[in-house]
């Protein structure tokens, strides 16, 4: 018993339990405590509760009112008072000029209809050394095909919904099979994007999963690892920073 002790007391020595989810949170809270972000489409607050609790100085804007009232039920159920939270379209919406150290777009703008809009809007509530982070869907991604896929089977059989609850949740099924406003960018694209909205392109990254989301959950980490060796491109987003 003692040489089975003595190995588990070594092996947690040598490798600490979660260390790298910690050094990456660290990271990420140096990064953005005590600055000024906005979240340009917040959806249900996936970000925000952390930037929230990171000290960051947070604005929030989602064009869905439904959005808006969940994250201000669950600030009531925290007995916080919420961040500033605005109901409006990014594309029209009226924000203070230069105010943002970051403002943070991720996955939003391949589900509207002028994105080049919305980004010139965004620039003006930037500060001159700002950044505006962004990530849009990447054209040379498996889940296009799946969803092009998906869309020719639903039109035969309506078989999405005969899909568990629970599964369309886990995948995001809605906003990613039956959203009308769905587009996906080359890397080429989404730069030509940024800087018609006279933003410079400061670093461009794919990055993400490999397959489609539906296959992502269904498909064992080590076979998509193996994927991921023979299409190391076929990645799901295009991430980009921009500045002024």
């Amino acid at each position: 018993m003692k040489v089975q002790k003595d190995r588990v007391t070594a092996l947690y020595e040598n490798h600490i339990y979660g260390r790298g989810y910690v050094e990456n949170q660290i990271e990420t809270i140096d990064k953005y405590s005590d600055q000024s972000v906005l979240l340009a489409g917040c959806g249900a607050g996936r970000r925000l509760f952390n930037l929230y609790f990171y000290g960051s100085d947070v604005t929030a804007v989602d064009r869905s009112t439904s959005a808006i009232e969940f994250i201000k039920e669950k600030f009531e159920q925290l007995d916080r008072e919420p961040p500033t939270l605005i109901n409006d379209d990014l594309a029209e919406v009226e924000l203070a000029d230069n105010k943002y150290d970051y403002i943070l777009c991720h996955g939003v703008l391949h589900h509207t209809v002028n994105p080049v809009k919305i980004l010139e809007n965004l620039k003006t509530a930037l500060k001159p050394e700002g950044v505006i982070e962004l990530s849009v869907y990447h054209s040379q991604s498996f889940i296009r095909y799946e969803r092009w896929l998906i869309e020719k089977v639903q039109s035969i059989t309506k078989f999405g919904k005969i899909l568990p609850e629970q599964f369309k949740q886990q995948i995001h099924w809605w906003d990613t099979y039956e959203n009308p406003v769905w587009k996906t960018y080359s890397r080429d694209e989404a730069e030509s994007m940024v800087s018609e909205a006279d933003l410079d392109v400061v670093d461009t990254e794919v990055m993400g999963p490999i397959l489609g989301k539906a296959a992502h959950a269904l498909t064992p980490p080590l076979v998509e690892t193996g994927i991921k060796r023979l299409f190391p491109d076929y990645r799901w987003y295009v991430r980009i920073d921009a500045s002024k």
